[in-house]
């Protein structure tokens, strides 16, 4: 392509390109200056619309005026006169103001007369559901129509949109109070929608908001935003654009989209003036292009043209000192320069070859390694350097003619020249490991990189040997070293293989102490139901004697008898030392579960409050009886309630308060509560403060081992296993916190408790935590067992002893007493009494029987259709033994041995519930 043709070619791309640039940017300048004019037209429309709706909504709020201040409106709403409603509320006066509504409503929300009228028909409507019927007093419309300025604006009912208009109901001369409320309405329909674009000469139309894109945006925009909705400009299509805005209601809700549609006479004028500008510019263009091409052919292609025949006139000489004439000052000139400077380089270039190669053959000569040239066609070598015969121990003359096989070991000649062949036919580059044979007969290795290369006009094969003779040899001390690294390995993988025997013996062990503590668990379960089944009838026969030589009358002088003073404290040491019996063994359950990793916390929400005054009554009660004072303070606010297990809170806290107590003889004890706010872990927190014994040093670093106490005699003074602290740090723990202990000897001791307390962010927390928790009286034994029963009881129990003391119990409650003594002596009586039609009210089933266990007596009674309750009685204490029972078909639980009152309440509370269907 010559000079002229790229020049016109140039000329014409540019002139193009200009031309689409200009339309470009000419469109999107002009049009979109046009479419701003455009978009402030549609949005003045659209106010336009806004505030006829507006005027017509304070022409009705006027007509509301006008009706709500005549004294005979005033009168009306207190009679109701058929003369007002004869002469006003009639067809053609709603059809003159031009309205569908009136409604006149009392304060208190009656109706006194409400009207819809039809003005197409002039006929009498039912009026919309909103005013069928009276309104409550406190409606927000009412209260806000009662105002003095009332209210006016659009409603959306589900007849459809209303205008509007609401005044309280006073005289003439504005006196109130106000009578009552008067309202007026225009339906918002298509003849008013009509007219009112007829008014603003828009076609207009009003639909509720959707899920589509513009409801959305409009939705979005108004959120929040103070003053008028905004409006939205969106074209339609070419040749009609929209406005949108939201119209709201006189709760100042949006509820109707209003769209005003017109024609886009200002988007098309301006696309006509982009046309005639673009058109205006490729005209001037093409004139300008012209020129331009007359210009550059006189001042650059003929100057071009004359440079170019002189540089061929260069190339056919052979003179390297001939140069270009530069007779111009311009750029064609110092082009001219540009190709001297050019020939000069040349020659220079020229010069510096013949250095290269002097330099070429100097690295060739002096370099370490073997450079050997050969012939590609015959494979004779033609060169190589020093360093190549020294390697081979011949020299230079002798080399060269000699073909690449002498080179090499006779035996592997034929191999080595194969593999070379091969390679230079493929085009490729040998890299590898041979063996090259000295004039003496010695062979050593070399890395041979070779390739085909040209060394001026001609090709060659240059292979470069690398000697690696003394890095084998090092390669080969580094294998033998790797062997002995390799045995060493195995030596230590053999150790490691021990090792993991050792720690599979030790997996094994530790197994084997795993199930003797579950053996040891299983044992303490069963010992505790063997325990607690003779403890049933030791508490409960103390207890019954008890009471009985409490009110034994037979002796005339029982209030001053000796025998019978001395039998209730002989009494009394038998409860005492039962109650002291069962919590040794409790301790050790509790033990036994912490240490096989057994025990189960709840999380539930409790309240502190009343967990803390639970605590304080006993604890209250017990510290009175030793003369030392107690109470209960608290060092910030508490929440109204926590998530946490109560029951082994309250174990916490019995634990340590009653420790407190019992190490003190004199002075008080005092429970201090305080709630921590931690944003990451809150946690309330409890210090049990003491004046009594205190500890050592010594003491306390053993006070938290299972069975210690501080020394011997506190063990023989105060009594106790030495399990109460080790069980409530492990509770701690287990409730995601601690228990920690300041004592000194002789002045008291101080039990740091802390526990998370859960999810309390939406807890109050109460600012006055002692008057919630006053401590209240504990309810008397004798309050509870006043509990009369009445119904029939089947006792399923194979103890004769206790057989009689709980049907002793249970008579006397007042209930009458059935035995069974193994487990299908009672299914077979409870299934008996229920075909005759006499079934018994409850069943207390015990679940350790002959014949056949509670569990499996209970489970067949449910299969067959049994429904009345059944109450298990177990002396297992374990944490599992409430689930078992339940899961079984029991409705409910009691351990033993038996608590009277709890025992009394438990079936009172199933006799009074209504038998299931």
């Amino acid at each position: 392509m010559t000079l002229h043709t790229k020049t016109l070619a140039a000329v014409g791309t540019t002139l193009l390109g200009s031309v689409l640039l200009l339309n470009f940017a000419g469109r999107a300048v002009v049009l979109r200056s046009f479419q701003e004019l455009e978009d402030q037209a549609v949005r003045h429309d659209v106010g336009l619309v806004r505030n006829a709706l507006a005027e017509q909504l304070d022409a009705l709020g006027a007509q509301a005026m006008d009706w709500s201040v005549w004294d005979d409106s005033y009168a009306f709403v207190a009679d109701a006169n058929e003369e007002y409603a004869a002469a006003n509320l009639v067809e053609n006066s709603f059809v003159n103001i031009h309205v569908n509504l009136m409604a006149f409503m009392r304060p208190d929300g009656r109706l006194v007369a409400v009207r819809w009228a039809d003005l197409a028909t002039k006929q009498f409507e039912e009026p919309p559901l909103m005013f069928q019927q009276d309104w409550s007093a406190d409606n927000p419309l009412l209260q806000r129509t009662l105002q003095p300025d009332g209210v006016t604006g659009l409603i959306l009912l589900p007849e459809g949109p209303v205008l509007l208009a609401g005044r309280p109901i006073v005289t003439s001369t504005g006196e109130g109070p106000a009578r009552g409320a008067f309202f007026i309405g225009c339906a918002f329909d298509a003849a008013k929608i009509q007219h009112l674009g007829q008014a603003t000469g828009l076609d207009l139309s009003f639909a509720s908001p959707s899920g589509d894109e513009i409801s959305r945006e409009l939705l979005t925009a108004a959120t929040g935003s103070p003053g008028p909705p905004p409006i939205l400009v969106r074209p339609v299509d070419a040749r009609v654009v929209a406005g949108y805005t939201l119209v709201r209601d006189l709760h100042d809700q949006p509820v109707l989209v209003l769209r005003a549609r017109l024609p886009r006479d200002i988007y098309r004028q301006g696309g006509r003036s982009a046309y005639t500008l673009v058109l205006t510019v490729l005209i001037v263009g093409g004139i300008f292009g012209v020129l331009v091409l007359l210009l550059v052919e006189r001042l650059v292609v003929e100057p071009v043209r004359r440079i170019s025949g002189e540089v061929r006139a260069l190339g056919t000489r052979q003179d390297p000192r001939a140069r270009v004439a530069a007779n111009s000052r311009d750029e064609l000139g110092r082009l001219a320069e540009s190709i001297n400077v050019m020939l000069a380089a040349r020659e220079r270039s020229h010069r510096d070859l013949a250095e290269s190669e002097e330099r070429f053959r100097e690295l060739f000569e002096n370099a370490r390694d073997a450079i050997f040239w050969a012939d590609p066609q015959t494979g004779l070598l033609l060169n190589c350097n020093q360093a190549a015969a020294t390697l081979v121990q011949r020299a230079r003359a002798d080399l060269i003619g000699q073909p690449q096989s002498v080179l090499h070991p006779p035996e592997k000649a034929a191999h080595y020249t194969t593999l070379l062949r091969r390679h230079v036919e493929q085009q490729e580059s040998l890299d590898d490991d041979i063996e090259v044979l000295t004039s003496s007969g010695a062979v050593r290795t070399v890395r041979i990189s070779t390739g085909v290369t040209s060394v001026g006009a001609q090709r060659i094969i240059q292979s470069i040997f690398h000697d690696t003779t003394e890095r084998r040899q090092a390669e080969q001390q580094l294998q033998r070293a790797n062997a002995m690294l390799t045995a060493a390995l195995e030596r230590e993988q053999h150790v490691a293989m021990q090792l993991e025997a050792t720690m599979q013996q030790l997996e094994a062990a530790m197994r084997d102490a795993q199930a003797a503590n579950q053996s040891k668990s299983d044992f303490l379960a069963n010992m505790s139901h063997e325990i607690r089944t003779p403890l049933t009838a030791i508490n409960g026969f103390a207890e019954v004697l008890a009471e009985e030589i409490t009110s034994c009358t037979v002796c005339p002088a029982h209030a001053g008898c000796e025998t019978r003073q001395a039998t209730c404290q002989h009494i009394l040491a038998i409860r005492t030392n039962g109650k002291h019996l069962l919590a040794l063994i409790n301790d050790i359950l509790d033990l036994s579960k912490i240490e096989a990793g057994k025990l189960e916390v709840e999380q539930i929400q409790c309240s502190p409050c009343e967990l803390i005054a639970s605590v304080q009554s006993p604890m209250m009660a017990r510290a009175r009886s030793k003369g030392l004072e107690f109470r209960v303070d608290y060092a910030s606010a508490v929440p109204e309630f926590l998530v946490t297990d109560p029951t082994r809170l309250r174990q916490i806290l019995f634990n340590l308060l009653g420790n407190a107590i019992k190490f003190t003889a004199r002075g008080e004890v005092r429970l201090e509560v305080q709630y921590i706010v931690d944003p990451q872990h809150p946690e309330l927190r409890f210090e049990v403060h003491d004046s009594g014994i205190g500890m050592t040093p010594e003491q306390l670093s053993r006070v938290f081992q299972p069975f210690v106490q501080g020394d011997a005699s506190a063990t023989r003074r105060f009594g106790g296993t030495g399990l109460g602290l080790v069980i409530s740090k492990r509770l701690a723990e287990a409730l995601g916190g601690g228990v920690t202990v300041d004592s000194t000897a002789g002045q008291g001791s101080v039990f740091h408790v802390r526990i998370a307390v859960g999810t309390v962010e939406n807890a109050k927390l109460i600012a006055r935590p002692e008057d919630a928790t006053a401590a209240k009286p504990a309810a008397s034994p004798e309050t509870a067992l006043n509990i009369k029963l009445t119904g029939r009881i089947l006792l399923a129990e194979d103890g004769p002893d206790n057989q009689r003391l709980l049907g002793f119990i249970l008579r006397k409650a007042g209930a009458e007493v059935t035995m069974a003594d193994n487990g299908q002596e009672a299914l077979d009586m409870a299934w008996l009494a229920h075909e005759t039609g006499r079934p018994f009210d409850v069943v207390l089933m015990d679940i350790q029987m002959p014949v056949l266990s509670g569990y499996e007596a209970t489970r067949r009674l449910r299969e067959r259709g049994y429904k009345l309750p059944i109450i298990a009685l177990t002396a297992h204490a374990m944490s599992s033994a409430r689930d078992k029972c339940l899961a079984c078909g029991c409705n409910d639980f009691c351990t033993k041995p038996i608590d009277r009152a709890a025992l009394l309440e438990t079936i009172a509370r199933h006799l009074h519930k209504p038998a299931p269907v």
